[in-house]
């Protein structure tokens, strides 16, 4: 049995596949009105249980040069919400990271919603750490 979740990815996935088809101008924009509803409604239910690490928190050089710090970059592979926070502090992306892509993160992670979430959390698992 598919879950909530799940099934509402799904018909976001197709939604946005079918807008993407079509010639209408209107029926294109109905569609992307219907799939901006339910990528609402997918964020709102989401556990966020498929999180990776986009990059870490970086706190500035040895000489405490603190200009160039980076908060740490956190997405949610299943509803493709994104969360950049300082020390820790996360409040949408609070589950522990399944993976961390550090360098050269593939690009099917760059835009989770476009991809099949199983092939995701698998190539994630395949980069993750314990």
């Amino acid at each position: 049995m598919i879950s909530p979740v799940n099934a509402l990815r799904a018909e976001y996935r197709a939604c946005i596949k079918v807008a993407e088809e079509t010639d209408s101008k209107s029926e294109e924009r109905t569609l992307l009105e219907d799939a901006k509803a339910l990528l609402k409604k997918l964020r709102a239910a989401c556990p966020h249980e498929h999180t990776v690490i986009l990059h870490s928190q970086y706190g500035g050089s040895y000489l405490r040069d603190y200009d160039d710090s980076g908060p740490e970059g956190r997405i949610c592979l299943c509803c493709g919400i994104s969360e950049y926070k300082y020390d820790n502090a996360f409040e949408i992306l609070k589950v522990r990271p399944i993976s961390r892509f550090e360098s050269s993160r593939p690009k099917e992670i760059e835009e989770p919603l476009k991809h099949f979430l199983t092939e995701l959390v698998e190539l994630a698992k395949s980069k993750g750490y314990p």
